[in-house]
């Protein structure tokens, strides 16, 4: 879907010299990932030394620094990720959350141990940590709790399981209790099922199991079954995927069609947004260290291609605040590794989530310099978001060009182009971006031209009709489902730029080759303020008009002759403030950001975004201003990047279009520089 970015009456009434997008949501959090500047550090840090100050990011940070392979396990009552163990730390629990590391220093913490077991219990709201190998050659079989603050260890009467350096856990949502699996010596060996009564671990006659060291088992929500992988039976052979039948109390081999690489276990999650379980496993290669991703659909495994995959992974979570599947890691081969890197699951590809403080861009890279009122549309016939002109830092008009492929910017030269910006959107017919400007400048009626972008250069066109003179267009966005462009027009503007009497709004169709007044039976009613965007789940193009004083007064819909207003009540906007709104096909939403001036900013962090569902807006707020965009000297617009499969918002207050974030349906996640 096309972006765009305007103010009433595209500027004829007034062009927005200062604005800021303050995006705010429930559970909206830019996710930072704090790098040490001091790698042999081993000190642990207090929880209050590493809290992150409002608008900024922590200037050093101690890393999680495991010698060996910790424990990572989502703590859903807290919203945070428990990193524990791992050998040659000094401080074994680490707590991620709101994209920093910190270190507490809680009172009876368990001794310092690697590969031990850890899953959440939903039914106690607690994290338990069974087993593991200690520094000294020993593991104990001793089980540990984590309440969000503290560590207690269980307990128990009667015999319970033996101590294992390699053991499983997951908890059965079916049957509302915790499994655990004790792995055997090697792959031969068969391994023992546990079931958690309370403080007590009761076996289970769950018949033999071959397990070899370190299985991997999640929840299935296909299947409601806990799922185990096992490395292989042979050398180099393919994973074993088991299920637990809580009801009989025993293991069922299942045989898929295909199975990952039996080399190691790896790492086991759900995927809120497939409803898949994602695995994360080592390559079968012993020649080429590489991770491979995998899908399980409750039948058999599929390996996804993504375009990254995670380096040096140590522990993947489902943080179920965020809504997506996050991978810890190193950024770099060696050991010990500093955990210092965090990859997210976009449902098509893994991105690397922001690390803070790091330089974002040298001189040496393109960017597209500081602007305000940029107009952007991504281009799905050569795959590349078009940004157009702006308003300069000095107040000057900018005509260049310049095309972002998904991970770098480069500018179009010699591509000319029109004399001004204007809504884009592209042309479903003839596959190309059109763009409607005016051709005599903002001081003067307004004379719309019609401008075609095929990838190379700007065409103007010549269509048999064009839209007429002192007709302002404010929007512009295609409609997949009737083949057409559709334009909303301000009329009648007057030469002092301001609305003239009569019907203030008409809309137009573009058919790839001319325009035609749409003559709807029912016309939208609004000011000059207003938004559109494809909802793909309806098919129809869904808008939000505003009043005179600025506000949101009506939802619409489109359904490709004529609109039909809504009864749900847009977001509040209040004059000073505009809004963009873009479709996230991702999640069969439509998201508002909400632009407010800097000076709002300044008094309230918590900023209004709604998303629409099909039926009605939610407005949400956060104390989190994620992404923070200053567009005082930067354009930003929500756009639909499909090498990511997710909604993004490009730009940055330090370095020009040199940062992005990722919309998950909850929050936004900062992405690292080298993905643009």
């Amino acid at each position: 879907a096309a972006t765009r970015r305007r103010v009433a009456g595209r500027g004829l009434l007034a062009l927005a010299a200062a604005l800021a997008v303050a995006v705010a949501g429930t559970g909206v959090a830019v996710w930072r990932l704090p790098r040490s500047q001091s790698p042999g550090a081993t000190t642990a840090v207090p929880a209050r030394a590493l809290s992150v100050p409002p608008g900024g990011a922590l200037a050093s940070a101690v890393l999680p620094m495991p010698r060996q392979p910790p424990s990572v396990v989502y703590d859903a009552a807290h919203d945070q990720a428990l990193l524990f163990g791992g050998l040659g730390q000094t401080g074994s629990t680490w707590l991620w959350a709101h994209g920093a590391w910190t270190a507490p220093q809680p009172h009876g913490a368990p001794p310092d141990r690697s590969g031990a077991a850890a899953a959440y219990d939903p039914l106690a709201q607690r994290v338990l940590v069974f087993g593991g190998r200690q520094s000294d050659g020993t593991t104990p079989g001793d089980t540990w709790a984590w309440d969000g603050r503290s560590w207690s260890r269980l307990i128990g009467t009667g015999v319970g399981p033996a101590g294992a350096a390699g053991a499983g856990m997951a908890y059965d949502e079916a049957d509302r209790v915790m499994v655990l699996v004790t792995a055997g010596a090697d792959p031969v060996a068969s391994a023992q099922t546990w079931t958690l009564a309370g403080a007590r671990w009761v076996a289970q006659s769950a018949g033999e199991l071959p397990v070899g060291p370190s299985p991997t088992m999640a929840f299935d929500p296909q299947t409601r079954t806990v799922l185990l992988v096992t490395a292989g039976s042979v050398p180099g052979g393919a994973a074993r995927t088991w299920s637990w039948d809580g009801a009989v109390g025993r293991w069922r081999e299942l045989h898929p069609a295909s199975e990952p690489p039996g080399a190691g276990t790896g790492f086991l999650t759900p995927d809120p947004l497939s409803g898949r379980l994602l695995l994360v496993t080592p390559s079968s290669s012993r020649a080429v260290l590489a991770l491979q991703t995998w899908a399980w659909d409750g039948r058999t495994w599929s390996r996804l291609q993504p375009a990254t995959n995670p380096r040096f992974a140590v522990g993947l979570v489902t943080d179920r605040r965020d809504g997506v599947v996050v991978c810890f890691g190193f950024s770099r081969p060696g050991v010990p590794g500093t955990v210092d890197a965090a990859w997210a699951w976009t449902g098509k590809t893994w991105v690397e989530l922001a690390a803070a403080p790091i330089p974002r861009f040298t001189e040496t890279i393109a960017s597209p310099p500081p602007r305000v009122q940029a107009w952007l549309a991504y281009n799905p016939a050569d795959d590349r978001l078009v940004l157009l002109g702006g308003m300069g830092e000095s107040g000057e008009q900018l005509h260049d060009t310049w095309l972002w492929d998904g991970s770098s910017w480069a500018e179009a030269s010699g591509a000319g182009g029109p004399p001004a910006g204007g809504p884009m959107a592209f042309d479903p017919v003839s596959r190309a971006v059109i763009l409607v400007t005016d051709a005599v400048g903002l001081r003067a009626l307004p004379r719309p031209q019609t401008w075609s972008w095929n990838g190379v250069t700007w065409r103007r066109l010549a269509p048999a009709r064009e839209i007429p003179s002192a007709l302002a267009v404010i929007a512009l966005e295609q409609d997949p489902a009737a083949g057409q462009v559709v334009a909303i027009a301000l009329c009648c503007v007057g030469p002092d730029g301001r609305p003239g009497p009569g019907p203030r709004l008409q809309t137009w169709t573009w058919d790839g080759a001319t325009w035609t007044p749409a003559h709807p039976s029912t016309e939208l009613s609004g000011g000059g303020q207003m938004e559109m965007a494809y909802d793909a789940t309806t098919r129809r193009l869904i808008a939000v008009v505003g009043g005179g004083s600025g506000r949101l007064t009506a939802t619409w819909a489109w359904d490709g002759s004529t609109w039909t207003q809504l009864h749900p009540t847009p977001p509040s906007v209040d004059e000073s403030s505009t809004i963009t709104m873009a479709a996230d096909p991702s999640t069969g939403s439509i998201v508002i950001l909400k632009a407010v001036p800097p000076a709002s900013v300044a008094v309230s962090r918590q900023q209004p975004m709604a998303i629409w569902t099909g039926a009605t807006w939610t407005a949400i707020s956060s104390p989190e201003p994620s992404p923070q965009v200053d567009t005082t000297t930067h354009a930003t617009q929500p756009f639909f990047e499909p090498h990511l499969g997710r909604l993004i918002v490009l730009g940055s207050p330090e370095h020009d279009f040199s940062r992005a974030w990722m919309w998950t349906g909850r929050s936004w996640l900062e992405l690292d520089a080298p993905h643009l």
